[in-house]
């Protein structure tokens, strides 16, 4: 029965992230480009789903409501992928949509997705939990996420074909390369659903109203999940503060292409997929909070390399996207993490609450960036001198969480059997 969940769960989570590779954040950024997004606008392209995200603290309650984290789930996931679609080809191509306010529409439709896929995302790593067993977690899990770098690898080539044709399919002329490659990745994330409804409820599953029953009394916010909130929300913080320059930077500045980016992260996403699984392991033998941080020492350096690109040397940036290969390690031991210290019985609304906070924080964090950027852009984002000072706050934030390291909770640890056993 595990064998079987945890196959299936790999299975949904590499057609995800196929979806997920084709129309990424990054492609959502060229089409606001596209439709006049500049420093400030484009924070708010990054920011509305964080801040719209606050609706997952409905969670627990739609769970309820449902009977199960496994029918909430589907029902999220089905609905995102649809959504998805719409805020790729709305926008640009319903004539009724006044061009000034197609980047309104793109962010709302965009904000919309994103949170329905947050519910989605809350609801499955509930049931994930139930599902795999705590001397197995960070394995699986480091497997897992090895499957998402694949999909996205995947992903990403296709995406890279379809963003560098000349000429969209026949019988979708009016569409660009972009919005065919967003709309494939919405048919992707649909077909991901499959898997999910193949999937186990888990052994010793209840309804989530019976969750809650005798924990009415629980604190969801224990010190050990206050400490990872922190901890969590500084590193919201810091990956937030720099997003806006990071975003505009290699497009306007150096002369970038999508599908060069794209390349770049495919590269980034296959280094991930060799070392998730060999780190969700270490995460199992030694512990998540030491995976974290060291994974944090390599991440942070990654704004030095876009302080050094410049448009005679853009591919400095390489080395950026080399050290967020270590997102890997960040990935696996915060998912581990969350998982280990959630209060029993109050997994939903612990979850819930450490995805919101850290969404609240990215968001605004995100507008305080593109803030700072616009007026040191000055009407001009040709100059990567304007960026200087915002990439070195990215650092210094990066650097102070990464020091802030031993206030994460050490979490359960236990000796982990054969992987043989899953």
């Amino acid at each position: 029965m595990l064998r079987r969940a945890v196959m299936l769960a790999n299975a949904n989570a590499a057609l995800w992230a196929i979806g997920s590779g084709l129309a990424p954040t990054l492609l959502i950024t060229y089409l606001a480009i596209g439709h006049g997004a500049q420093g400030l606008g484009m924070s708010f392209v990054l920011a509305a789903p964080r801040f719209a995200g606050v609706l997952r603290l409905a969670t627990p309650q739609l769970m309820n409501r449902l009977g199960s984290p496994k029918r909430l789930c589907v029902l999220a996931y089905a609905a995102s992928s649809l959504l998805l679609g719409v805020a790729a080809i709305v926008p640009a191509r319903v004539s009724p949509v006044p061009a000034g306010s197609r980047l309104a529409v793109l962010v709302a439709a965009w904000a919309a997705y994103q949170v329905v896929e947050y519910i989605g995302t809350t609801s499955l790593w509930v049931w994930l939990g139930r599902i795999y067993p705590l001397p197995l977690r960070g394995r699986l899990i480091g497997v897992r996420e090895q499957w998402l770098t694949r999909g996205q690898i995947v992903g990403a080539i296709a995406g890279f074909c379809l963003a560098s044709s000349r000429t969209s399919p026949h019988l979708l002329w009016w569409l660009t390369p972009l919005d065919v490659t967003a709309l494939a990745g919405a048919a992707a994330m649909a077909t991901a659903v499959l898997p999910l409804i193949a999937m186990p409820t888990g052994s010793g599953v209840t309804p989530a109203t019976v969750e809650d029953a005798p924990h009415r009394k629980a604190r969801v916010l224990t010190p050990e999940m206050r400490n990872l909130l922190v901890w969590s929300v500084l590193l919201s913080f810091a990956n937030g503060i720099a997003a806006p320059a990071r975003g505009i930077m290699p497009y306007r500045a150096l002369g970038m292409t999508y599908p060069a980016l794209l390349a770049l992260a495919t590269v980034m996403r296959l280094g991930q997929s060799i070392c998730a699984p060999v780190l969700g392991a270490y995460a199992d033998r030694l512990g998540a909070r030491p995976v974290i941080a060291w994974s944090q020492a390599v991440v942070v350096l990654s704004p030095l390399f876009f302080l050094l690109a410049s448009p005679s040397s853009p591919w400095w940036v390489a080395g950026a996207y080399a050290c967020w290969i270590a997102y890997a390690g960040l990935n696996v031991g915060l998912d581990l993490l969350k998982l280990q210290v959630a209060p029993p019985g109050r997994e939903a609304r612990s979850l819930a609450l450490y995805y919101t906070a850290n969404d609240l924080a990215s968001g605004a964090t995100i507008i305080a960036g593109g803030l700072l950027l616009q007026p040191l852009l000055n009407g001009s984002t040709a100059d990567t001198s304007s960026y200087t000072w915002l990439l070195a706050l990215g650092f210094a934030a990066r650097l102070t969480v990464g020091l802030l390291a031993p206030i994460l909770p050490s979490g359960p640890q236990k000796p982990a059997p054969s992987v043989a056993t899953a």
